[in-house]
């Protein structure tokens, strides 16, 4: 019985070492870990920040608006391909996501402890 408990005690602590991923700089150029990271109300603003900057160090930041009109596309004298699609939906999603990046940033600034944790909503309301 007690082999049975130490099992779980032991297979619990090793599933929640898991959940606190740490990354690399590596790892943040590869893929845009920071869209996740902003929905993590634990998350650190300046790891978050240096995530974002070292993502688009290595690809291509969308800007302005989309310069094919995939609602319309059938209206469009050029026909577009497949891929062609794909790509600008792909590439207007992301901007999306480079815009909602922002706002949390300029949004989250004034919160952030000096160790880049982000007060809680009842930390905030204290201050006011």
């Amino acid at each position: 019985m007690k082999k049975l408990f130490l099992l779980c005690i032991f297979s619990i602590a090793i599933s929640t070492s898991f959940s606190q991923t740490i990354y690399s700089t590596s790892d943040y150029t590869k893929k845009p870990i920071w869209i996740n990271m902003m929905d993590d109300p634990h998350v650190n603003y300046w790891e978050a920040i240096k995530a974002y900057e070292a993502y688009w160090t290595s690809h291509t930041k969308p800007v302005g608006e989309s310069d094919m009109d995939v609602k319309n596309v059938s209206k469009n004298k050029k026909r577009f391909s497949q891929r062609e699609i794909r790509e600008a939906r792909a590439e207007a999603a992301m901007r999306m996501q480079v815009k909602k990046f922002e706002w949390w940033k300029t949004k989250m600034e004034p919160f952030v402890k000096e160790d880049g944790s982000i007060m809680t909503a009842d930390e905030r309301r204290k201050m006011n």
